[in-house]
């Protein structure tokens, strides 16, 4: 296996760890709800799977780049790029690479290291990135195909920021494992763990919702008809920037290195391998 994709490096990942911890340690926003963020939340993440396949979105994220470090947190416009470089930050501190694999080993061990990026971005960076909420659904055996695919449609349209567009891709997802049981030999056992990323641009305050879909697929034979028996659980879990307090410290986050959403997208779906030279 070639050299994983790095949303940033070792050494870019510890020098912004660094820059965070300084600013927030003599922030001008202190008054802000340090306290009250979740130093931890629990994350149940199943780790033995057969198979790890991420995806990203951006929706109203910046169309240009800034023109500064300096603007790239004053300005709450690339805000969705300041959520996603914490987001990089906690990724690479965490090893988190994540990458489509059908390798057992490997597909346990991204799904080790995503638990840990969750805990690392929500009880890291308090003073600029909280945890704003979870929620979860779980099915087993449903009734017939198309009737848990409308439960999985139910439980987007009432949790998602775009329903459309975070709907979609975890829909998707879910076809994909049950139509990959179409070649597997009965009795057969398909243990998929299924990563969404979407980045939400906003005025102020963007949020970033990470969606895992956890499909465990079994096919087997009754008589001349063959059947899929499923069980899925779906978690949504969103973090948002606080842009009130990154603009108080803009002066002193300028030193961190950026990575814009669009770019950690197209690095997560596969699109492109990350480059050394930007903000």
């Amino acid at each position: 296996m070639g050299s994983l994709p790095q949303l940033l490096s070792e050494d870019e990942a510890r020098h912004n760890l660094q820059v965070f911890t300084k600013s927030a340690m003599i922030s001008k926003a202190r008054s802000y709800i340090r306290s009250s963020q979740p130093l931890s939340v629990v994350i149940e993440v199943p780790t033995n799977n057969d198979i790890v396949a991420p995806g990203a979105e951006v929706v109203n994220g910046p169309d240009d780049t800034a023109s500064s470090q300096l603007e790239f947190y004053r300005n709450p416009k690339y805000h969705t790029d300041v959520l996603a470089t914490f987001i990089a930050t906690a990724m690479s501190i965490a090893k988190y690479v994540p990458l489509l694999t059908e390798l057992t080993d490997q597909a346990n061990k991204q799904s080790e290291d995503f638990a840990k990026f969750l805990q690392i971005l929500v009880s890291t960076f308090p003073q600029y990135v909280k945890f704003a909420g979870a929620s979860s659904i779980a099915i087993e055996n449903k009734s017939s195909y198309n009737q848990l695919l409308s439960t999985v449609h139910d439980f987007i349209q009432e949790t998602a920021i775009d329903p459309s567009k975070a709907g979609a891709g975890v829909i998707q997802m879910i076809k994909n494992a049950t139509h990959a049981m179409d070649s597997t030999v009965e009795g057969s056992y398909r243990r998929s763990l299924y990563t969404s990323y979407s980045f939400q641009g906003r005025a102020r305050n963007p949020q970033t919702t990470m969606y895992w879909s956890s499909v465990n697929l079994e096919r087997n034979r009754s008589g001349k008809t063959t059947c899929v028996s499923a069980e899925l659980k779906i978690v949504r879990f969103t973090v948002e920037v606080i842009s009130n307090s990154v603009i108080a410290d803009a002066h002193i986050l300028a030193e961190a290195k950026g990575r814009a959403a669009q770019e950690i997208a197209d690095i997560i779906n596969g699109h492109i391998n990350p480059s050394k030279d930007n903000h």
